[in-house]
């Protein structure tokens, strides 16, 4: 095994051993997934920019805040090196199977079919018994947040 996927290796299985540990600090915990093209510009507008610029340490009462994102808990918690990590669906899905009471997820109008989000952490999340509420969000196409009626039942 070259340096590089060594590293990575390493990267992974610490993230995951904190994750699935008896101690992580997951919650609450936030999920992001794709874009929308803002309607009078043009630009793609990210999910985690908009979760990262409005809900992470933010004080708004409006949105969710304070929520715990997959890239934090590698980083600050697990103490894991998440630039070595290339390849995250493994540590997504870990993180999506080991989170529990409510969680938020924000969701660009447009969503990969084959992106983390659709394959692992959805599904994950969806199965998940200790998940007791699930508040979705989307980026509508003016650039505000808006609260869906989308459940764990109905992702």
């Amino acid at each position: 095994m070259n340096s590089a996927a060594s590293l990575e290796k390493s990267a992974v299985d610490k993230a995951i051993s904190y994750i699935k540990g008896p101690h992580a600090n997951l919650n609450p915990s936030c999920f992001y997934s794709g874009y929308t093209t803002h309607e009078t510009t043009g630009e793609k507008q990210q999910a985690q920019y908009y979760l990262t610029e409005h809900w992470i340490g933010k004080k708004d009462t409006k949105v969710p805040y304070n929520c715990r994102v997959i890239n934090e808990v590698v980083s600050n918690f697990a103490k894991a090196n998440a630039a070595h990590i290339n390849d995250w669906s493994g540590v997504s899905k870990a993180f999506a199977e080991s989170v529990s009471g409510k969680v938020y997820v924000l969701l660009g109008q447009t969503v990969n079919s084959n992106s983390i989000w659709s394959k692992d952490e959805k599904p994950a999340l969806k199965e998940n018994t200790r998940v007791t509420e699930v508040e979705v969000w989307r980026i509508e196409r003016n650039g505000q947040l808006k609260k869906t009626d989308e459940t764990k039942a109905t992702l």
